[in-house]
């Protein structure tokens, strides 16, 4: 049995924009798609693919 993880929306979308979504996903208990599927039910904006990369090698990355 796993523990359920109540987030706020404010507090979820601090996580979202501060950790990859894979690895999110893992703390959850989730995968990175099923963290990004819940946050679009939501209306919540999620990092594009590359995001984390592009900010490792210090390159600005796109918001859209």
């Amino acid at each position: 049995m796993s523990d359920v993880v109540q987030l706020t929306r404010q507090q979820l979308y601090d996580r979202v924009w501060s950790t990859p979504a894979w690895k999110l996903g893992l703390e959850l208990g989730l995968s990175g798609r099923g963290l990004a599927k819940r946050c679009a039910r939501e209306g919540m904006p999620v990092s594009q693919r590359g995001y984390w990369a592009k900010l490792q090698v210090g390159k600005a990355p796109e918001l859209n």
